[in-house]
């Protein structure tokens, strides 16, 4: 219960910081069940470069699995990624028309973070195996620098319910109701499956250090 607090106390805080008013549903919210902002990262694929430059891929952009993401108290708590919450069909239908960005610098609006977007994911996920693909463009490529890995950036419904998986990992959450809210080019991914695959010819430059890619939870999304 201290960690669950904490957490709550900390996105009070953020939200507070911004000169914002605190929303009623999270001043009462079920400890039981909260709404996350959370960053997952994966690598890019076989890409190409159509004749106006812009870059095209189908990369992986997500999987199922328990990812471990760090806690405001210090302590890494493990969330589950179920096949029936990934390969939900509204999950996968909220990739599309999602922006690609450089690093994660928050919910990307129409009035928020605008300055990031480089490309769009252009269709529904859909899955392969335990992974999620999607059609991509990235309409700035040079932006990208040496950045190949991806991370998704989106919205669950956390179910502070724990378990153990059918292959026996044990975990303390589970995501529901993912909504993806964007895509960004990181320099690290998470999962080390997805990232946009362009020749080792165009990472020349120095892998640069990635700006805000951390794990942040936020009820303000």
């Amino acid at each position: 219960m201290t960690s669950q607090l904490t957490a709550r106390d900390a996105r009070i805080a953020m939200i507070e910081g911004m000169g914002a008013a605190v929303p009623a549903h999270i001043m009462r919210e079920d400890r039981a069940t909260t709404r996350e902002q959370r960053y997952d990262f994966f690598d890019i694929a076989k890409a190409i470069t159509d004749a106006d430059g812009f870059v095209r891929d189908s990369p992986i952009v997500g999987r199922t699995g328990v990812f471990n993401y760090p806690q405001p108290d210090g302590t890494t708590r493990r969330e589950y990624r179920p096949a029936d919450e990934v390969f939900h069909v509204d999950a996968l239908a909220s990739l599309r028309g999602v922006p690609v960005t450089i690093g994660h610098a928050g919910r990307v609006t129409a009035d928020a973070n605008a300055h990031a977007i480089i490309g769009t994911v252009l269709t529904e996920g859909r899955r392969d195996g335990d992974n999620v693909v999607a059609d991509i463009v990235i309409h700035t490529p040079k932006r990208m620098g040496a950045l190949r890995d991806l991370s998704l950036g989106y919205r669950v419904d956390l179910d502070l319910t724990p378990g153990r998986t059918p292959d026996g990992q044990d975990y303390d959450a589970v995501q529901r109701n993912i909504r993806v809210n964007h895509l960004a080019v990181v320099e690290k991914g998470r999962a080390g499956n997805a990232r946009v695959r362009l020749d080792a010819g165009a990472a020349a430059d120095a892998r640069r250090k990635m700006i805000n890619a951390m794990h942040v939870e936020s009820r303000n999304v």
